[in-house]
């Protein structure tokens, strides 16, 4: 047994707990940093802060938010490959994930289609199933996708609206594998399977082709309706392209030439051909590569042989002409917002897939709660008035240009505003009237019936009658219609008619009488034209115009 021998080996100083403590409380900040990587959706920064809050300085000390950063990131990597590698497998739902209720009503099936392929890929698509009872109403329908909010391992987030009483309801949302048209016709029969009474009369889409084919053989009966934003938004993408975008979001003036050539939207659809070959003329060079790629994909051209070549997209699909005078929607923008919400209420990009589920449900509420308004009577928020007056301007143009009939100016009054039950009485009498007082020029029909454009003034009514009636005034000009060509082919029939109208001379010394503009009665200016170089200073002449 050894004997103490009082000797001082060593000192050490206090004994306390108080490094363990710390280490300890760094440990537990830890766990929690990583638990909320999983179960919630906050971004790392987020959570960092939220669980320093009130913890002491020698511990927030210890703690690293770069390496906070890192963590949050592997834990919720590992969390998505689970579940992707699980869905893959072909994993069953929880019933609590499947079913979905509002307010005090029993729950209801949510999960409403499931598919899984030969190949692993599985498509899963969401709703209430009590959407079904309205089903044959949906009949003005708006569809889009997105990515930046999919959950692994999906490749897509697609959504599906429907418009009643002038709200828009999100119906189906949908997790799509790929993009492929296989894959969309999947969806669109799933739909008509769960929802017999499905028959949309139009479907507004983005130009995706795959989309519309699919659309063309699921819903033969419905119209497919291209998006005006898009078709802007493509001309923008092939601007930057061409290294044209800074001009247009610099250059007022250039700006409105890039815009003339979506602008053909508005145009009506015989008249594409002969209007998009003036324009050709009209616009500077720089913008013929984006009028050929609007010529190849929307408008068409004639072959070598002769033969018209079809455009990708039909002028039907992309036009907006009949849609505007019938006060239909020109864009899918209601599905673009849809999808803008979900990522709003996410909060984050590419979510863990529960969490994605968990937020589709509480949108979902959200939108519930709007059709009880609409069903309590409540009239929907109505266009901003930027848009109106968008709307009004363009309608009067194509009212003043062609007419438009009884059906269109009522629906048009009704869904911009507020106006009483008897609207249609009113609108009626305000026809009639106008006919009586020549503001209204009644093109067809009786009564309030039939179509109707504005009427011009009677002081430039009476001119163009003057005008007419004069024996010395031109004719109106006719608008030369070329054929159209190729892209390649059109520049090389412009510069050798800019070389034959620089050769000819006698075009600038012809004299007024002799302008192939006029008419000329007397025999010595028929003399004079005659003496000319025959059509090629008439075609010089016309072309220098």
């Amino acid at each position: 047994m050894r004997q103490a021998t009082r000797v001082i080996v060593k000192i050490i100083g206090p004994h306390n707990h108080n490094k363990s403590a710390i280490e300890a409380s760094v440990r537990a900040i830890k766990n929690t940093i990583k638990d909320s990587a999983v179960n919630t959706l906050e971004r790392p920064a987020q959570i960092f802060n939220r669980v320093l809050i009130g913890v002491e300085e020698a511990v927030q000390a210890k703690l690293d938010k770069s390496a906070s950063r890192q963590t949050v990131k592997r834990k919720r990597k590992n969390a998505t490959n689970q579940i992707a590698a699980e869905i893959g497998m072909g994993f069953v739902f929880p019933e609590a994930a499947k079913n979905y209720a509002f307010a005090q009503n029993d729950p209801e099936l949510f999960l409403l289609g499931d598919e899984l392929d030969e190949n692993g890929n599985r498509l899963l698509v969401f709703g209430r199933t009590s959407n079904r009872n309205w089903s044959r109403n949906m009949k003005v329908v708006f569809v889009d996708g997105t990515f930046k909010i999919t959950p692994a391992p999906f490749h897509q987030v697609y959504v599906i609206l429907a418009e009643r009483g002038g709200y828009v309801f999100p119906v189906l949302y949908a997790l799509l594998p790929n993009k492929s048209q296989a894959t969309y016709e999947k969806l669109f029969r799933i739909t008509r399977r769960i929802w017999p009474d499905f028959i949309p009369s139009s479907v507004s889409i983005d130009f995706e082709m795959a989309v519309i084919s699919a659309l063309e053989v699921v819903f033969p009966e419905s119209d497919v309706w291209g998006c005006f934003f898009h078709l802007v938004q493509n001309m923008i993408k092939k601007l930057n392209v061409a290294g044209l975008k800074g001009r247009y979001e610099t250059e007022p003036d250039f700006a409105v030439k890039c815009r003339m050539i979506t602008a053909m939207a508005f145009v009506k659809p015989e008249d594409l051909m002969p209007v998009f070959a003036e324009l050709e003329e009209l616009l500077p060079e720089e913008l013929d590569p984006i009028l050929d790629w609007f010529q190849t994909y929307y408008i068409g051209f004639v072959n070598r042989r002769g033969n018209m070549v079809v455009p990708m997209f039909a002028h039907s699909l992309w036009n907006v002409y009949e849609r505007t005078l019938n006060g239909n929607h020109r864009t899918n923008n209601y599905a673009e917002a849809a999808n803008h919400r979900i990522q709003m209420e996410l909060d984050v990009c590419h979510p863990g897939f529960w969490n994605f589920i968990n937020c589709l449900k509480n949108v979902q509420q959200g939108r519930d709660q709007k059709y009880l308004q609409w069903q309590a009577g409540r009239r929907p928020k109505g266009k901003r008035t930027v848009y109106k007056e968008e709307d009004a301007r363009i309608l009067r143009i194509r009212v003043a240009r062609k007419g438009s009939s009884n059906q269109a100016i009522t629906k048009y009054v009704t869904e911009n505003f507020d106006v009483a039950s008897n609207v249609k009485t009113h609108i009626n009498n305000a026809l009639k009237k106008g006919v009586e007082d020549k503001l209204i020029v009644q093109i067809h029909g009786v009564g309030a019936t039939g179509s109707f454009r504005l009427a011009t003034s009677s002081k430039k009514r009476s001119k163009s009658v003057t005008s007419e009636a004069s024996d010395d005034a031109p004719p109106p000009k006719k608008l030369r219609r070329p054929d159209l060509q190729p892209p390649r082919e059109r520049k090389g029939a412009e510069a050798a008619v800019k070389k034959v109208a620089k050769k000819t001379g006698p075009a600038k010394s012809m004299s007024k009488s002799a302008s192939p503009a006029k008419v000329p009665k007397s025999k010595t200016a028929t003399a004079k034209l005659a003496k000319s170089k025959g059509p090629a200073p008439k075609k010089a002449f016309a072309k220098k115009e």
